[in-house]
């Protein structure tokens, strides 16, 4: 089933992350290495983003009911604004450090087992975004999408640490305060794409093309036109709504069949279309 697939990928990444996060916090402290927690706490903001895509995976579950007759897909797309809530968050926490430590003027002590384990959790944090992203395009999950991008950002988020656990060690304290603001932009800016993306999907923008929508429905035999269309939804689970047109001189039961064949068409041709409506009106000539 595709949703325990999704479920599965989510409990995998939140281990993996949790293991970064703790790492890096742990080492960063006794370092006093500012990007090094800043790193660790955006990696444990990851596993915060894995718990609330859990909870809305399991949400999303629930069938159709009186009240949500369309379902609880949304719920992964207010999951996704839940990530980004957490990412601005996490800034927050990064620039408060900061001027805290450019006003305590500290400096800190680097040695060996920094830079390993900053290496370690590189090669961890490439696994898990792949790993991520690979399974969000399979299985057309917007939240295991936006979920990767949020691990992603920790590649070159902790490849910039590293480069400044390297200067410091050499004395060019300086580099510890660069990679810290580098990781703010970087986080505010998947922050602010995440939020934009779920917005739209929360606003009923359309997730298709019209006119491929209209050339395949034009495709089918005895359809003449098409028009009113209207798409929304997640990239797993689009509605969409549109009118065709018949001759007039067709039997109800022939002009019903003609919309079957338009749904079935655009199911078949249309990746993660999961409902068409079709309003089948005779053709004015």
């Amino acid at each position: 089933m595709k949703i325990n697939e999704v479920q599965k990928v989510l409990i995998i990444t939140l281990i993996l992350n949790l293991i970064v996060a703790f790492s890096k916090i742990f080492y960063g402290y006794k370092a006093s290495l500012l990007s090094m927690i800043s790193d660790g706490f955006h990696s444990l903001m990851d596993s915060s983003s894995n718990i609330i895509g859990l909870i809305a995976i399991y949400i999303s579950l629930k069938p159709p009911d009186k009240n949500f007759p369309y379902g609880y897909k949304k719920f992964e797309a207010f999951a996704s604004l839940a990530i980004a809530f957490l990412l601005f968050m996490t800034t927050y926490e990064i620039i408060n450090n900061l001027v805290k430590k450019i006003a305590f003027q500290t400096h800190p002590n680097v040695i060996p087992a920094d830079i390993l384990v900053m290496l370690i959790t590189i090669g961890i944090n490439i696994f898990v975004s792949k790993y991520e992203k690979r399974a969000g395009e399979r299985l057309k999950n917007k939240l295991l999408i936006d979920d990767s991008s949020h691990t992603a950002s920790d590649i070159l988020v902790s490849v910039s640490v590293l480069i400044s656990i390297i200067g410091v060690k050499f004395g060019f304290y300086f580099l510890d305060f660069l990679a810290s603001g580098l990781i703010v932009f970087m986080i505010t800016s998947i922050a602010l794409r995440i939020l934009l993306e779920s917005v739209n999907i929360l606003s009923d923008s359309s997730p298709l093309n019209l006119d491929e929508i209209e050339k395949l429905v034009l495709q089918v035999e005895g359809v003449n036109s098409c028009h009113k269309i209207r798409t929304r939804g997640l990239m797993d689970n689009i509605h969409i709504d549109l009118h065709i047109q018949v001759e007039p001189e067709l039997t109800i039961t022939e002009a019903h069949n003609i919309g079957h064949q338009v749904q079935n068409k655009l199911k078949l041709e249309l990746d993660g279309v999961k409902d068409v409506i079709t309003h089948v009106e005779p053709s004015k000539h």
